[in-house]
């Protein structure tokens, strides 16, 4: 004799929020992110933080250290990766100037010649790192190959200093028209339709209330600084 039996099997699967997760209730439109674990086929849906309240698992943060060799300038660098990412601040980290990219990665300047990345391991922050070792490898192997800045630092004004203003004003000259320099100062200012444009060579800043005159100038300034001011290596 043979008999059949019949086995119904829900295709919906219901999580339960347990934990801080659920702390609050839940939100209309707003998704909810967590750690989902399966058990005696009972789903739940908690966060990280309460891992080990639900299971014999443990989470845990791992730090990494890297040291690579950089003997190029410390503006260089910075220079370098503020053209690459958004964030970039100046730190002290272990009582040692540092720079922070990202919030995520410390760049340590152990000596002249090697820094040292820190950071807490991750998929994202692991790329970024990838990413910075790149840079600098790519720096020290090039320096030319990054500027410090769109307008380049004159540090002595002497003869070769005022040549290059000269170059840079008869420059400006053919793109703006209206071009005046004050050697001494190491400043030059540029007029167009009643709207100045002020460059400051020891300061690095410019000073204009237009937007687009300023960003031609910037523009302008890249091009010219790669041809005029070469990069010492350090």
């Amino acid at each position: 004799m043979t008999h059949f039996f019949f086995l119904i099997f829900k295709d919906d699967k219901v999580a339960k929020a347990v934990g801080t997760i659920a702390l609050g209730g839940p939100s209309s439109n707003k998704p909810l992110s967590g750690l989902l674990l399966t058990k005696d086929f009972q789903h739940h849906l908690v966060s990280p933080e309460d891992l080990h309240s639900y299971t014999n698992l443990h989470s845990s943060e791992i730090t990494q250290k890297l040291s690579v060799p950089c003997t190029v300038p410390r503006s260089i660098l910075r220079t370098s990766l503020c053209q690459l990412y958004d964030g970039v601040d100046d730190i002290a980290r272990d009582s040692k100037p540092s720079l922070l990219v990202h919030d995520s990665i410390y760049v340590i300047t152990e000596s002249r010649d090697k820094v040292t990345l820190e950071w807490v391991s991750n998929p994202v922050n692991d790329m970024l790192a990838d990413s910075i070792v790149a840079v600098i490898l790519q720096i020290e192997s090039n320096p030319s190959s990054m500027r410090v800045g769109p307008v380049a630092e004159i540090s002595h004004f002497g003869k070769e200093s005022k040549h290059h203003l000269e170059k840079i004003q008869m420059l400006f000259s053919k793109h703006f028209g209206d071009v005046q320099a004050d050697y001494h100062r190491g400043i030059i200012v540029i007029n167009v339709d009643g709207t100045t444009a002020a460059i400051n060579f020891k300061t690095h800043e410019i000073e204009c209330e237009d937007p687009q005159l300023k960003s031609r100038v910037v523009s302008l300034l890249k091009h010219i600084s790669s041809a005029v001011f070469p990069v010492e290596k350090q």
